[in-house]
């Protein structure tokens, strides 16, 4: 065999092993890609159920102070009702004693045994009242865990609303005020006096929304700033449908500064840079806005749902 032939033969093995190698090469690359790819999948999920039952646990145990603070309070106005309707057992005894002096000791113990079952009933009255009382916010608000409730993101109100569901009317009321200061709603105090119209109310809010979004936003005659305004007035129910302009690539400076301002705190806390008002908010950037959106959008998705 002449040395070129040699050579040439070696030069094909040569090859064939470089193929082969670089065959198992890209396999085993392949293998661990995808090895990393299922990692990463599988820590994404484990932190967001994480994450999830966090925010889930905290509602909860805000809503066992509430309680706890609601009963104080409401054990504060039963005793302000008991000393307002108590009845004095010393003058009844007194005109007993003058009315019968025959037999005042009969007397003194049929008027004391009247009296104590008439301030019994009297005080049971007045404990039914105070609880039936509501226990208005402005008597809640140097309360800790009322004013934790206020701190809440925005990205709470989901859990709020499903809390909300389980309580009774007393705690209900307590946590529809707070889910409308957190959600900036247009919802007037004076406009709801029970949960039952408050849900309502939360309704038309989505309604209204999924309505006003598009039509503010498609709109002409309204400059940037103005579309911004009218945004931030339909409250958090506006959030995932802004979420959802950005993450199709259609959001503006309008989506953006409502965004900034109804979700101040959620932004605060996820490192975005946020705007103080229209006058004052950064330039937009259409791809750092679409990616937050596909990495929030759906722990926002719980603000357009309705109450049945």
């Amino acid at each position: 065999m002449g040395s070129e032939q040699l050579n040439f033969t070696m030069g094909i093995e040569v090859e064939m092993m470089w193929q082969r190698w670089n065959a198992k090469e890209r396999f085993w690359c392949v293998v661990f890609l995808l090895a990393t790819l299922s990692l990463i999948t599988a820590a994404n999920t484990w932190l967001d159920m994480e994450t999830e039952r966090r925010r889930a646990e905290r509602v909860e145990r805000i809503a066992e102070e509430l309680r706890t603070a609601i009963q104080e309070i409401q054990a504060i106005q039963r005793t302000g009702a008991e000393s307002t309707g108590a009845w004095d057992i010393g003058s009844e005894v007194t005109g007993a004693q003058t009315l019968d002096s025959g037999n005042p000791g009969t007397e003194v113990t049929g008027t004391q045994t009247a009296v104590a079952e008439g301030q019994t009933a009297e005080t049971g009255s007045a404990k039914t009242k105070a609880e039936e009382m509501p226990v208005h916010p402005a008597l809640m608000r140097k309360r800790e865990s009322y004013e934790e409730l206020l701190r809440l993101e925005v990205v709470y109100i989901p859990y709020l609303l499903r809390q909300l569901e389980r309580e009774e009317e007393q705690m209900g009321r307590i946590l529809a005020y707070g889910i409308t200061e957190i959600g900036k709603l247009n919802i007037p105090p004076d406009a709801w006096s029970n949960t039952a119209e408050w849900k309502e109310l939360w309704n038309a809010s989505v309604a209204r929304a999924e309505t006003a979004v598009p039509s503010i936003l498609a709109s002409e005659d309204l400059t940037e700033a103005q579309q911004a305004a009218q945004l931030i007035a339909l409250g958090a129910p506006a959030v995932p449908l802004l979420i959802e302009e950005m993450k199709s690539g259609e959001g503006s400076q309008a989506c953006m500064i409502a965004l900034t301002i109804l979700l101040e705190h959620d932004l605060l806390e996820q490192g975005v840079s946020r705007a103080a008002d229209a006058d004052h908010a950064e330039p937009f950037d259409a791809a750092k806005w679409r990616w937050w959106a596909e990495r929030y959008y759906q722990e926002y998705a719980g603000l357009a749902v309705y109450f049945h």
